[in-house]
């Protein structure tokens, strides 16, 4: 490649260099939805663009490789297959997130050797920070206020009582990785929209919905109970991505039988009996099976809200809030 090296050309390089810099961290910014948050009277913590956003921003962009063992319980026999997941340290910790949340304070998903490691390569990331500072990072998975579903895990130190603190903000959508936890949003159960006809959403493709419907349009036209089966699919299938999970049970040796472990898991949290679980292979049966009896768990949480549509536009099945917290030592 030849190099134009006539006077002005480095220069106007340099220009567009900086621009396209800008440029890209300008999108990263609107694509995971990077905050300044004001807190409410009463918090610990004050918006104020200086370590805190500098560091949510090396979240954003900084792409890591982590090897785990698949295994629920955290325990692996020597002839378990190891598996990679690549991303930026901000998805990764949403998709972990997810991938060990807990219905009503029993555990609905298990990942924990993925968390481990998404643990690891944050707190690597985090100790890289210049100043004079202390690091905490928090994840926060809410599908909808009020419903015993969530997820959250916390890497770094808490700070102290007086100290004084900043924070930002980021919303990463659950869906970007590669492997555990992540499934883009328009992943659901058919099964658990019985009011769906067609006539607001793209006809079924392949026993799916073919894009995301709003949950607010969705409460409009089904009620509760119409939310609340959007919902509960949403979940279901962002914890067991059908393509990939199917995937994994197929061509995987040992994938099958963590596969349905994590089924049992679910199944157990929201009171099903895990013998009952159609473990035929069939992914989409089985993540209906969840899902319809999610759904009907989830139904209570619409009585804190004034309107199903209400409930619509806070639920957040598919987002979750990482923030950074930083003080001097």
């Amino acid at each position: 490649m030849t190099r134009n090296t006539e006077r002005g050309d480095d220069g106007d390089r340099a220009i567009s260099t900086v621009l396209d810099a800008a440029i890209f961290l300008l999108l990263v910014s609107a694509a995971i939805g990077l905050l300044y948050t004001v807190p409410q009277s009463g918090d610990d913590a004050t918006a104020d663009p200086d370590v805190a956003a500098e560091t949510t921003t090396t979240l954003a962009t900084s792409i890591a490789t982590i090897d785990y063992v698949p295994a629920p319980d955290g325990e692996a026999d020597a002839s378990a297959t190891n598996r990679s997941d690549r991303g930026t340290i901000a998805e990764l910790l949403a998709e972990t997130t997810v991938a060990n949340a807990e219905f009503r304070g029993a555990a609905f998903t298990r990942a924990p050797n993925h968390e481990a490691a998404v643990r690891n390569v944050t707190r690597r990331t985090i100790r890289q920070i210049d100043g004079d500072v202390e690091v905490q990072v928090r994840t926060r998975w809410r599908p909808l206020d009020g419903s015993g579903l969530r997820g959250g895990i916390v890497v770094g130190p808490s700070p102290p009582a007086d100290a004084d603190v900043h924070a930002a903000t980021m919303r990463v959508p659950v869906g970007t990785g590669t492997s555990v936890g992540a499934a883009r949003s328009e992943w659901f159960a058919l099964e658990a929209l019985p009011w769906v006809d067609g006539g607001d959403v793209d006809q079924p493709i392949d026993g799916q919905i073919g894009r995301r419907t709003s949950l607010e349009a969705v409460a409009t036209r089904g009620g509760c109970e119409g939310l609340t089966g959007a919902l509960a699919g949403r979940v279901v299938g962002t914890a067991f991505p059908p393509e990939r999970t199917a995937i994994a049970m197929r061509t995987e040796s040992d994938a099958a039988s963590n596969i349905e472990t994590r089924y049992a898991t679910a199944g157990r949290a929201i009171g099903q009996d895990p013998s009952s679980l159609p473990l035929n292979g069939d992914v989409r049966e089985l993540n209906g099976y969840l899902a319809s009896t999610l759904a009907e768990k989830l139904r209570v949480a619409c009585g804190g809200f004034d309107t199903p549509e209400a409930a619509g536009r806070r639920a957040a099945p598919d987002t979750v809030l990482v923030s950074v917290r930083t003080w001097s030592p």
